[in-house]
């Protein structure tokens, strides 16, 4: 990275917490940082102008995300320990998109061992394509992960609609802004109340879907991106 600064004279980044990091790991850079952020998928634009929200008896909180340590999948599981029998009786469900690998065994045999299976249901790794079957399903997005470079996942909630529900980091706040509602980082407390909030109080629910409208609007097409992405170079 160090090299590749001193031989660019402009660097894209995804999001202005990205810019700000940049800023503050190379200040001697007096070249263009542009901020770009990744595009909407048209797989998943396509199909959310044409499908309609799915009516379930379940709240569904959606995590699409392969498994990465940063990922931070553990504090789902130690949600659903902590406060599994409230989430039953509310039939609040977090549904998670891990593959059944070797590196991944650990988080759902903890899921069968503590039999949350009920609270927890994994999906598997889901191709794009049929994502949206679930975004049309789920009542929020719930993204408990530690650092992300942008967070494809935010967005493409957001353009189905569903609130964000992530931890007070400045990567989530910079992508999500007002469409967000934040817990304290790594506290079950805070995370199981602002759930329990955004469940109870219909008038914040409303609120946040018009913010997720008003953040969508600044997030390109891949057309727009590659313009803009051409435009810069």
């Amino acid at each position: 990275l160090q090299l590749s600064v001193k031989t660019c004279n402009k660097i894209i980044v995804q999001s202005s917490h990205m810019f700000e990091l940049f800023n503050r790991k190379f200040p001697q850079f007096k070249s263009k940082v542009t901020i770009l952020s990744n595009p909407i998928s048209p797989v998943l634009l396509q199909k959310k102008n044409i499908d309609t929200p799915i009516e379930t008896d379940d709240t569904i909180l959606f995590y699409p995300s392969r498994y990465y340590p940063h990922k931070n999948h553990q504090f789902i599981i130690s949600l659903a320990k902590r406060f599994g029998e409230i989430y039953r009786e509310k039939n609040i469900k977090f549904f998670i998109t891990l593959d059944n690998k070797r590196e991944t065994n650990f988080l759902l045999n903890e899921i069968n061992q503590h039999s949350l299976g009920d609270v927890i249901v994994n999906l598997g790794e889901i191709p794009q394509s049929k994502l949206a079957e679930y975004y049309l399903k789920s009542y929020c997005i719930f993204f408990p992960s530690l650092a992300e470079t942008f967070g494809n996942g935010l967005i493409e909630g957001m353009l189905y609609n569903l609130p964000i529900l992530a931890p007070d980091l400045p990567y989530a706040l910079s992508v999500s802004g007002d469409a967000g509602l934040y817990y304290k980082n790594n506290s079950l407390e805070s995370a199981h109340e602002q759930i329990i909030k955004i469940i109870s109080d219909k008038s914040l629910y409303n609120s946040m879907q018009n913010q997720c409208k008003l953040v969508i609007k600044s997030i390109p097409t891949i057309d727009h991106w590659f313009n803009k992405l051409v435009a810069d170079l």
